[in-house]
């Protein structure tokens, strides 16, 4: 019996070929890690904002149920922003503070944890947590500028959403967050005072309405130069 002298070549790759692969490879990588990442931080800014505007509804929706203020607040950190019913009054049946104190009986009625990559922050601020991240940074109206009631304590420092019994809000204001290279903003706005309607809006200096920084989404009206476009730029 003869053996056959002859065999078909081993399929295969040269090194050549091998090195072309891995650098395809690399190049892919280089494109869509980053593009991941980014996209990642967007996801996880929206989710932040559109979780603080769900804890801001249900804040409001306690107060009416309840009869009591409820408070949403960050966190001295400001990687946590709390809800809260507001219980505390000195002897005149005032309320005397706006911190939460679970030891003295205040409950909590929810709260939103920023993801690693998410801060407190507004387009003018240095740093995390500066001014314009907490826009409710104020003292509540006096009695010629449409007192609360129930009553606070006079020239008390707000910084927090404080929903009220009647459905409005004690000052109008927002939080702003950014991702942690301080690309994109958005803020969960609570105005007017009356309605305390909540919203989420996008930081766009370009924007297509003169002077306006702030959009809410969805495409931009009119049919000028500049609209019919979606008004939420990402960078």
């Amino acid at each position: 019996m003869t053996r056959n002298r002859f065999r078909r070549p081993t399929a295969g790759f040269t090194l050549f070929e091998l090195l072309v692969v891995i650098a395809v490879i690399g190049i892919l990588l280089g494109i869509a890690v980053p593009a991941l990442v980014k996209q990642i931080g967007r996801s996880q800014l929206l989710a932040a904002a559109r979780e603080t505007g769900v804890l801001m509804q249900k804040a409001r929706m306690e107060a009416i149920r309840r009869g009591v203020p409820v408070v949403v607040a960050p966190d001295a950190t400001g990687r946590t922003l709390v809800g809260w019913v507001n219980s505390e009054r000195n002897a005149a049946g005032q309320f005397v503070d706006l911190d939460f104190d679970e030891t003295a009986g205040e409950l909590r009625v929810g709260e939103v944890r920023l993801a690693a990559r998410i801060v407190m922050r507004g387009p003018g601020d240095a740093a995390v947590n500066g001014e314009e991240s907490n826009l409710f940074d104020r003292t509540p109206p006096g009695p010629a500028d449409d007192a609360p009631s129930p009553p606070f304590v006079a020239d008390l420092p707000v910084e927090a959403a404080v929903f009220m019994p009647n459905g409005s809000v004690l000052v109008d204001g927002a939080f702003r967050f950014t991702e942690d290279d301080a690309r994109n903003f958005l803020e969960v706005r609570v105005a007017p005072r009356g309605t305390a309607r909540v919203v989420v809006r996008k930081f766009n200096p370009s924007g297509p309405v003169a002077g306006e920084l702030w959009y809410e989404s969805g495409l931009s009206a009119g049919t000028g130069p500049g609209t019919g476009r979606n008004v939420w730029e990402w960078y």
